[in-house]
C-alpha cells in the first residue's frame, strides 16, 4: 500500500561521485510504501522531462541524472518536513531505507541510503542499488 506524502513540487539538489552536481530538479508526489520488508521514499521526477522548453536547466538536468544515475553520491531534498514524516512511518533505521526516483519512460532507478541528516533540507547520502522498468508498479 502506498501513502502519498506529498503532491506538491519540491526542490532537489543533487551531487554526482565524478561529474558534479545539480540545483535543478524538483520532485512531486512524494510516496511512503513497503516493498520486501523495507520502506520506499517514491519521488517523481518525470517533471523535468516534461517541458516545453528542451533547453531549460530541468531538462538537460534530468537527462544527465538519468544518465549519469549510477553515479548519484547524494540527493537533497528542500523539504525537512516531506523527510520527517516518512521517517515517522518507516519505523526503521536510515540505512534501511530505498529512495525510488521515478523518471516515468527513462527508468525507475533505486537507491540504498548510507547516510542522512535533517536540517533545514534533508541530505541522503545513497548507493545505486538497481532499476524498475517504467512499466513496473510500485
Amino acid at each position: 500500500m502506498e501513502r502519498s506524502l506529498y503532491k506538491g513540487s519540491i526542490g532537489m539538489h543533487v551531487g554526482y561521485s565524478k561529474i558534479g552536481f545539480s540545483n535543478n530538479l524538483k520532485g512531486k508526489n512524494f510516496a511512503y510504501s513497503v516493498c520486501g520488508g523495507k520502506p520506499y521514499l517514491h519521488i517523481d521526477m518525470s517533471g523535468n522531462l516534461h517541458v516545453k522548453n528542451k533547453v531549460a536547466n530541468s531538462y538537460t538536468d534530468a537527462l544527465e541524472l538519468v544518465e549519469h544515475h549510477t553515479q548519484l553520491e547524494h540527493l537533497e531534498i528542500d523539504a525537512e518536513n516531506v523527510v520527517k514524516e516518512f521517517a515517522r512511518l518507516a519505523q526503521a533505521d536510515p540505512t534501511e531505507w530505498i529512495l525510488e526516483l521515478d523518471f516515468a519512460e527513462k527508468g525507475k532507478f533505486l537507491y540504498a541510503v548510507v547516510a542522512m541528516t535533517i536540517d533545514s533540507i534533508a541530505r541522503f547520502d545513497v548507493r545505486f542499488k538497481g532499476t524498475r522498468s517504467a512499466s513496473a508498479g510500485k
